[in-house]
């Protein structure tokens, strides 16, 4: 009983994963019509034509007996007289046995079958293999032959054979192909196939076992029997009673029953087998769309040595060139050990073409280590056309180890996609789950770095798209919160790739160092690194003393950086030696003086002077849109801009109707305020005020979804209090007066005076609400007194000032010195970003400020529409 239950949960996960095979395996109805159409134009059966008694027990010579052969081979007249030959007296008809196969209790649970003649063609069989039954091409043909009754290895050997072949097959996506009967070595493998769906418990990565058996051979074969087909056949395996014959194993996945005619006799199918390996060597890899040559099989004899009582295990490695390297090994070494790869280089007769076979046999079975010690060795010689082929088989087949010891052998990254097709051969045996984004997403990051940082001549640019890339799919694309995380660590990984790519630059030359942040990259869309980074808000990258000299050096244009303040505050004085204008605060004084001494019914000239300033900074701000118009609305300067010329046009309009001529003002006034706060981006460029800026920012941001907190407490104490006050008020102003506007106030210590009966004053109230200019009178008793509780009224604002005034106002407190102190702690990094983004946007403007910028508009009109010449100096600045 105890051992019994120790079995349980082998039992539940085996049951388990064959529910789920049983429900992958299993064809629908339309699938299973086709199948059976194919095979009945297709594949056929032998069967005995002439009946020869060969003993008293009426067994024909082909060893069926009387009742199993057709009344027209009883008597046939075509063959009176003559000796039963398998040959002559065998014909073929449409084959009765295919479909499912059902296995009664563990193990494979369905599996395919078919009974073919051993006539059949090969490629018949292989298109029945890959098109009909949807199994991918392999890259590896694994043989197992040998061993077929009593077999016998020690546990820990078999063990052994099992992991080292499940292994092979798993990595290199091979078929295995053995003889298919419950027996001998090919149980084994049965087994070997079983405890890796037990340990995997899914269908992904299934191992396909092909077994290619004898039909006349196959004890219990009759459920099997169908002319429509079985779906399923269940077929159970009688070991007890099987006599001379053999059951089929349960764990293999696919079965070819070969068909000679004849009852009893083993060894039918070793030459459709043969035949069937051999078409299979020659095919294409199964992942990749093309090939020179044969594809890979090995073949493992497995046999007894009776006078050693060893097991020994003979690997037939088929090569191109019809050489074939045989390799006695003793199976108690481990399957895991260096493949033996033929490798002997003293031989110069095998030729190179040898030498590229052997290559793409580590590269399908992943032995990189065996590529390292006995492939790519000091006196070989390898050109980089003669690695294209593994280069390919790497690459769809993932694997990083290959792709970087093959482009340190010699791999011209230029030459191996030189051609289109091999590109378009790439994207085509590739599923969408293996493209770049795709792998960015599951952070399977190895083979692009070596692809697209280590051999990219814009590396730098290669890290920075793959840090916006990253960053963008953790915010966006991300499913969960671990996982966005590790996209923002993998962002930061490329980024300081870059950053340590372009400090080796620097440091080696600072000129030439700024010249590559500015050149213009092809390889990601005409863009920058400067752009790349901004996008990307990488500002570690920005913050690099490179990158600073640079915009300090546009900043100050042909200035020397060491000049004295009094000089560049002369220089202020004087419109024609000022680089970029600051007459933002000249603005707002004209803005100001008109919205509160000049605002006539017919506009003055100071407020024509202000409309024509107005039209040159919508002008400037079209310019900008033009340019940069995938990062314009990103940035919250330039959502103030337009948000402020947006308000601008409309109280204008107001103004210039007599209706709404003072609402036209209002909304200016408004609108100023924008304008005031749009100033003060120009203060970014200091040290000392930028990282303020920054921080004013978010507090912004936490400060708005404080209010979300806040708005409950006023709301909720709002609503209570004035449904105990006042009793159906029905004036909208006032009640959003009394619900919002008071608590909102009482924050501030604008204590209500109608909470409390000793400051009650009927006069300040109206008794029904219908004045309204007053609110209306608190419930009132016969004494024309609040009759409302008192003590509840008290209670519910010390209730309120309690969580508003201490609980979360302590709370908004703390958020904002976390806010500051996270801005303190980054503050050179933080300003250093802020600093170019102010720097790019003054240095792409044109040098006149407002209004005189309309001059520069229509110069540049000329210049670049006109005359078609080209943007000046820093222009992949400028226009990044």
């Amino acid at each position: 009983m105890g051992e019994s239950l120790l079995l349980e949960p082998s039992l539940a996960q085996t049951l388990a994963v064959s529910a789920a095979k049983t429900s992958k395996l299993s064809l629908s109805t339309s699938t299973q019509r086709s199948l059976a159409a194919w095979i009945k134009d297709n594949i056929r059966k032998k069967e005995c034509c002439f009946y020869v008694n060969s003993d008293s027990k009426g067994i024909c010579k082909c060893g069926y007996q009387r009742i199993h052969h057709v009344d027209d081979s009883i008597k046939p007249e075509n063959y009176l007289g003559e000796t039963w030959d398998r040959h002559r007296h065998v014909h073929e008809v449409p084959t009765d046995a295919y479909g499912d196969i059902w296995f009664g209790g563990l193990g494979q649970k369905i599996g395919r079958y078919v009974r073919v003649s051993s006539d059949t063609s090969p490629d018949l069989l292989y298109q029945l293999l890959t098109e009909q039954w949807k199994l991918p091409p392999p890259n590896l043909l694994i043989s197992v032959t040998g061993g077929a009754k009593n077999f016998y290895m020690k546990p820990h050997l078999t063990a052994l054979f099992r992991r080292g072949l499940i292994k092979v097959a798993q990595t290199t996506g091979a078929w295995i192909i053995t003889g298919g009967t419950h027996a001998g070595v090919m149980k084994h493998v049965g087994q070997a196939v079983r405890e890796y769906v037990l340990s995997s418990g899914s269908m992904e990565g299934q191992i396909v076992a092909i077994g290619v058996a004898t039909w006349g051979a196959i004890h219990n074969r009759r459920p099997l029997v169908h002319h429509e087909g079985r779906f399923p056949a269940h077929y159970s395996l009688d070991m007890q009673s099987q006599g001379h014959l053999s059951c089929l194993d349960n764990n293999h996945s696919h079965f070819l029953l070969v068909d000679d005619g004849t009852h009893g006799c083993y060894g039918v199918e070793i030459e459709l087998r043969s035949r069937l390996e051999r078409l299979i060597s020659q095919q294409p890899l199964g992942n990749r769309g093309r090939t020179r040559g044969n594809g890979f099989h090995i073949s493992f004899e497995l046999h007894t040595k009776p006078d050693q009582h060893l097991v020994a295990l003979v690997i037939r490695s088929r090569l191109p060139g019809n050489t074939t390297a045989l390799v006695l090994i003793q199976v108690y070494l481990s399957l895991s050990s260096p493949l033996p790869l033929p490798a002997n280089r003293s031989s110069e007769s095998v030729g190179m073409e040898r030498w590229e076979r052997q290559l793409e046999l580590a590269v399908a079975w992943n032995r990189v280590d065996i590529a390292k010690t006995d492939i790519f060795t000091e006196d070989s010689q390898w050109k980089s056309s003669d690695l294209h082929q593994a280069m390919f088989s790497a690459l769809l087949g993932h694997k990083p180890q290959f792709v970087q010891l093959l482009l340190e052998n010699g791999v011209c990254l230029r030459e191996f996609l030189g051609d289109q097709t091999t590109l378009c051969d790439l994207y085509t045996q590739l599923p969408t789950s293996c493209f770049f984004l795709r792998r960015l997403r599951k952070n399977i990051i190895t083979l692009n770095m070596f692809v697209r940082f280590l051999q990219s001549r814009d590396c730098t640019s290669a890290a920075l798209a793959a840090s916006k890339i990253l960053k963008k799919l953790a915010e966006e694309g991300a499913e969960e919160e671990d996982e966005a995380e590790e996209m923002r660590e993998l962002a930061k990984h490329y980024e300081t790739h870059a950053i340590g790519v372009f400090n080796e630059c620097h440091c080696c030359d600072e000129e030439r160092a700024q010249r590559l942040l500015i050149r213009i990259s092809s390889s990601w869309g005409q863009t920058t690194c400067l752009r790349l980074a901004l996008e990307a808000d990488d500002k570690s990258f920005v913050a690099h003393s490179g990158v600073q000299a640079l915009l300090t050096q546009i900043w100050c244009g042909e200035l020397a950086a060491d000049n004295p303040l009094w000089r560049v505050l002369l220089c202020m004085l004087f419109f024609p030696l000022i680089y970029t204008g600051f007459l933002g605060f000249s603005f707002l004084l004209l803005f100001s003086v008109v919205l509160m001494i000049d605002f006539q019914t017919t506009p003055s000239w100071r407020e024509g002077l202000l409309y024509v300033w107005l039209i040159s900074l919508v002008c400037e701000e079209v310019r900008q849109v033009r340019h940069i118009a995938d990062m314009y609305i990103n940035d919250m300067w330039n959502i103030l801009d337009f948000l402020s010329i947006l308000l601008f046009i409309i109280g204008l309009a107001f103004r210039l109707t007599t209706r709404l001529f003072y609402a036209g003002k209002v909304i200016l006034c408004i609108d100023f305020i924008i304008f005031c706060l749009r100033l003060m981006a120009i203060f970014i460029i200091s040290k000392t005020l930028g990282p303020k800026i920054i921080i004013v920012r978010r507090m912004m941001l936490d400060m708005f979804f404080f209010m979300f907190l806040l708005s409950i407490w006023v709301v909720a104490y709002g609503v209570a209090k004035q449904g105990i006050l006042i009793h159906n008020e029905d004036r909208l102003d006032w009640i959003v007066r009394g619900v919002i506007y008071e608590p909102y106030l009482i924050i501030f210590g604008n204590m209500p005076s109608n909470i409390d009966n000793a400051l009650f004053d009927i006069k300040a109230c109206s008794v029904n609400g219908t004045e309204s200019q007053k609110p209306k009178c608190p419930i009132l008793n016969e004494d024309k007194m609040p009759a409302f509780p008192e003590w509840l009224t008290i209670i519910l604002l010390c209730v309120y000032l309690l969580f508003a005034n201490i609980l979360l106002l302590n709370l908004l407190i703390a958020i904002f010195n976390y806010t500051f102190q996270e801005v303190q702690d980054n503050t050179d990094t933080i300003w250093k970003f802020q600093r170019y983004e102010l720097i790019k946007e003054y240095h792409s403007r044109p040098a006149a400020p407002p209004p005189l910028i309309l001059l520069s508009h229509i110069f540049l009109f000329i210049r670049r529409i006109v005359l078609q010449r080209p943007p000046n100096s820093y222009r992949a600045f400028s226009e990044s």
